[in-house]
């Protein structure tokens, strides 16, 4: 790895070199790309040895480059550091001062201008930066801007994203060792929408975690602008109360300066805050405060609204521990991690990137807009996976019944006895199947209906009432609930019920008709029926009635806590030997609060007995009523197997669970088998059914196709085996890792033709007789044709690249570059006619030359500081020279001559001062023959030093370095 550091004049004073004696260390460096705000914004960190003389070239200002994995030319400003005498950290930033400490002025264009327009002349017109490519040169906008706190990179971002959400990054351009041009790249998206790469679990992915948080969760904005400029010194900023705006899901009322989200605004709010049947409603949104300067309400309106789109849905956000990662920012790649439950398969976006170039395996990225990648695994898995990115709404489903048991069960309340009110996640319709209510059925009475007592002996009562309108005063009844829209409820101990609408919590519980909905598609084929095999009991307490506790289950009842949940949990085992939980609650009551009339109330019940029972049926949807028996029975396919679970309480009331499962049919007789025959297991864990025998097959995974390895049974145990054979005749192999093996062959050829979503490749790739060679044409869009010849052998390298086809004639070559001995050839064609006028430049092994300090010998009076000697550096084609010396003031006076290597092109004029004291100077030449001799010197008792002078060597010298 290779560094150059750079003066504010853009002079390179140092190249530290990790493959170089006696050069600069860099370690512990960290680079750090991140696409933030349209803008892809990058960081280099690094520590080194401030006891090395070299690092004092390291200052505030200055600049470090180098090539990183990418292949483009980063260039970083040395912004802050932080350390002590051993070791200095800096911190540098990719877009230099001119960009991130300079302000934006504000703007306002009636007329549309290009995105490049308004950058080159309203922001980067003296900064050293320039546009390169420009994929939305085609749009304009008429744009104004109010604020004049942005900084100019910021304002660059959002520029870029007024030219429909542009994005740009920054590159510099060097040739040899001098900075040419830093430009802006302007893309309409950075990176490519191809899969650059993948990463698989125990492959090339170490590791992935996940987040969400909704800490900043907002679903409305308040948006403030700037004061206007004629106001009072305690006027209020602007707002868009004046505008009425909505586009379906966000909206603002004129004479309101808050814009909402509907969608947000309804899924987010607490219970009962959301007015589901007013559009306008302002209730039960969770509102921040945005600010923005300008004076356009219509600009802090559209700006607010941008703003609440970045807040109203979940954080979600994706970490991978990647192995090699080669994605550039903005590129796409999939990840898959089969050890997750359930198993995550993702398509992201690479947000950022920090690479390590002086440590192996660092490398990692942060990836966004993470979308679920459908495969070909189970449906049911995939519905789970879905199911991870998409936070459903919740519905309450209502239904009345003849009795506790949902018999009679219909959506008017005419005429039954019972009500049942359950919360369903995701679905709005309500469940027609009794099984669904079972538990929570509640005898309806014209008074509240009695709790179970408590302790204190005042008994609780539930009450009901219906409404035609959200706050129950419209329609208001105790007792009539036909065609009501609202179901009102509250609880207290007075056993008549409150005829007052304010005393009920109102729920919506029917609806507008809805259109008929088109008709869905055929589901997803089933799976063959299943049957018990086994079942397991186990108890648990817990502080919580909703969430699954994580503890440790019990065979046996535990001691019952008053105050405490008491779960059970019934596994089931099925003939696949597939498990599945099936969880029931109970609360244990805690004493009542002391009473001052009533009598005595009973305790509080717990769970004293369990019994699972099984029993045969035709039916799947009517609980049998005989036949039950404490083994599974022997049930035919196609019929059910039901499983009835009886919980006695302490106070000796009884409750039953019931749970059909469809046996699967038996199957047709299969043809007569062999005792001989090996027997192939597809499965992760060891087989043990059928019992294995003597060379049957295992392969370990969960299809063959994906087997992570070959098994055979051999002397009763399982060892690892693989296919093998001495000559295989194929016709065509796909998707093969070939591993320690020797292919011989005279030519190896691959016809390729692709698009990388830029520019599109058409050619062959040859290997063979010590050559590698690739004939390619290229076409890009608004861009010429160009076609090139890639060359590798044992004696040389090039690459030619010729202006149109490859069937063009004649072949006009545009650009080559050629690496023949210690020559390194460029060759550049400058005409843009059919007559090539070509510029041709040569590097040779002079310009990666590095002496290393060395000390000046004098001749004459002239002497080095022994605390700061003097020395000579010659880099490529630049010398440097460094330390102090006092030299006669004898004009003409030759002091030193330089050795061949050193020598200027030509002759070099220069002027320096004393160490101590500016006021005193010299003034020296270097001439071509070496000769350095002084020209005026004010005293010659001074130390002059000679730090930062450095020239050009522009031709090979006579030695051809």
């Amino acid at each position: 790895m290779r560094w150059n550091i750079l003066d504010r004049n853009m002079h390179i004073l140092l190249s530290p070199d990790t493959r170089a004696d006696a050069s600069l260390p860099i370690y512990h460096d960290k680079q750090t790309i991140e696409l933030k705000n349209n803008c892809a914004i990058g960081t280099y960190d690094f520590t080194v040895n401030q006891q090395d003389p070299d690092a004092k070239v390291l200052q505030l200002g200055n600049y470090i480059s180098f090539v990183d994995k990418y292949g483009k030319t980063r260039l970083y400003t040395l912004m802050s550091h932080d350390g002590d005498e051993y070791e200095q950290t800096w911190h540098a930033e990719d877009i230099g001062l001119d960009l991130i400490n300079e302000v934006a002025d504000k703007w306002k264009y009636n007329e549309p201008h290009s995105f490049a327009w308004y950058a080159e002349n309203l922001l980067l017109y003296d900064s050293g930066w320039s546009i390169g490519i420009n994929e939305i040169s085609n749009l304009t906008r008429s744009l104004t801007f109010d604020g004049q706190s942005d900084s100019v990179l910021t304002r660059l971002g959002d520029l870029a994203n007024q030219f429909d959400g542009a994005e740009i990054d920054f590159e510099v351009e060097m040739s040899g060792s001098a900075v040419t041009k830093q430009v802006i790249n302007v893309y309409k998206k950075l990176g490519s929408d191809l899969t650059q790469q993948r990463f698989v679990d125990a492959v090339n992915l170490k590791a992935l975690t996940n987040n969400g948080s909704i800490n900043d969760l907002r679903t409305a904005m308040i948006g403030y602008g700037s004061t206007p400029d004629d106001a009072g010194e305690n006027a209020e900023p602007i707002t868009f109360a004046n505008i009425e705006y909505d586009d379906g899901r966000y909206f603002t009322l004129k004479g309101d300066k808050t814009v909402c989200d509907r969608v947000a605004g309804q899924t987010w709010a607490r219970a009962g805050a959301f007015d589901a049947t007013n559009k306008n409603a302002l209730k039960g949104y969770i509102v921040g405060i945005y600010t923005y300067e300008t004076k356009d309400a219509n600009e802090l309106l559209k700006r607010t609204i941008t703003n609440l789109k970045t807040v109203n849905e979940p954080q979600i956000g994706y970490e991978a521990d990647l192995l090699d990662l080669q994605a550039d920012i903005g590129d796409t790649v999939q990840i898959a991690h089969r050890q997750y439950n359930p198993p995550i398969y993702l398509s992201a976006r690479v947000q950022e990137v920090e690479n390590c170039y002086t440590e192996a395996g660092q490398d990692t990225g942060k990836l966004g807009n993470y979308q679920i990648l459908e495969s070909n695994i189970d449906p049911r898995i995939t519905d789970m996976i879905s199911k991870l990115a998409t936070q459903k709404a919740s519905y309450i489903w209502l239904r009345y019944a003849d009795d506790d048991k949902g018999n009679g069960m219909s959506y008017l309340p005419t005429g039954k006895k019972y009500y049942a009110m359950v919360t369903s996640i995701g679905s709005a319709t309500p469940s027609d199947d009794p099984a669904d209510y079972a538990g929570h059925w509640i005898e309806l009475a014209k008074d509240g209906t009695p709790g179970k007592a408590g302790a204190d002996g005042k008994t609780p009562y539930f009450h009901t009432a219906w409404a035609d309108s959200v706050d129950g005063k419209t329609g208001f009844s105790t007792t009539d609930s036909a065609n009501k829209s609202y179901l009102g409820t509250y609880a207290d101990f007075t056993q008549a019920g409150s005829t007052d609408p304010s005393a009920y919590t109102w729920s919506l519980i029917k609806g507008a008709d809805g259109k008929d909905g088109a008709n869905g598609k055929d589901g997803v084929a089933g799976k063959d029926g299943l049957g018990i095999k086994s079942t397991a009991i186990a108890y648990q307490l817990s502080s919580s009635g909703t969430t699954t506790p994580t503890g440790t289950w019990s065979t046996t009842v535990p001691t019952l806590t008053k105050g405490q949940y008491l779960w059970t949990r019934t596994t089931l085992t099925y003939t696949d030997n597939t498990t599945k939980p099936v969880y029931s609650v109970s609360y244990v009551a805690k004493d009542g609060n002391n009473g001052s009339n009533g009598i005595a109330g009973k305790d509080g019940v717990g769970i004293k007995s369990t019994v699972v029972e099984y029993v045969g049926s035709t039916s799947g949807t009517t609980n049998p009523t005989s036949g039950w028996t404490a083994t599974i029975p022997s049930v035919p396919g196609g019929q059910y197997l039901w499983t009835r679970t009886t919980w006695t309480y302490t106070d000796n009331t009884t409750e039953q669970g019931f749970i059909p499962t469809l046996m699967g049919a038996k199957g047709d007789k299969g043809d007569p088998g062999s005792d001989n025959v090996p027997y192939a297991y597809t499965q992760t864990s060891t087989p043990s059914s059928p019992k294995p025998k003597e060379n049957d097959i295992w392969f370990v995974g969960t299809n063959w196709q994906n087997a992570s390895a070959i098994k055979r049974y051999v002397g009763g145990t399982w060892v690892t085996d693989n296919f093998s054979q001495a000559v295989l005749n194929i016709k065509q192999l796909n998707a093969v890792q070939i591993n320690g093996s020797t292919i011989s062959g005279s030519m190896f050829v691959n016809n390729f033709d692709f698009y990388d979503g830029t520019m599109h490749y058409v050619g062959s790739m040859n290997i063979g007789n010590a050559n590698y060679t690739v004939n390619y044409d290229l076409t890009e869009t608004g861009v010429d044709d160009k076609n090139g010849i890639l060359s590798i052998s044992p004696q040389r390298f090039s690459n030619a690249i010729y202006r149109g086809k490859s069937t063009a004639s004649p072949k006009i070559l545009d650009t080559s570059v050629e690496l023949f001995g210690d020559t390194l050839q460029f060759v550049k064609n400058t005409s843009t006619t059919s007559s090539p006028v070509y510029r041709i430049t040569n590097m040779m092994s002079g310009d990666i030359y590095d002496t290393g300090w060395q000390n000046l010998v004098f001749i004459g009076g002239a002497i080095s500081n022994p605390k700061d000697p003097a020395g000579i550096r010659r880099i490529g084609r630049t010398v440097f020279l460094r330390g102090s010396l006092r030299s006669p003031r004898t004009a003409g006076y030759i002091w030193c001559n330089l050795p061949l290597i050193f020598r200027p092109t030509v002759t070099q004029r220069y002027t320096v001062f004393a160490e101590n004291n500016n006021q005193y100077r010299m003034i020296f030449w270097i001439a071509k023959d070496g000769n350095i001799r002084t020209e005026y010197n004010e005293v010659d008792a001074n130390w002059y030093w000679l730090s930062g002078i450095n020239w050009q060597m522009d031709k090979p010298d006579e030695e051809g370095y």
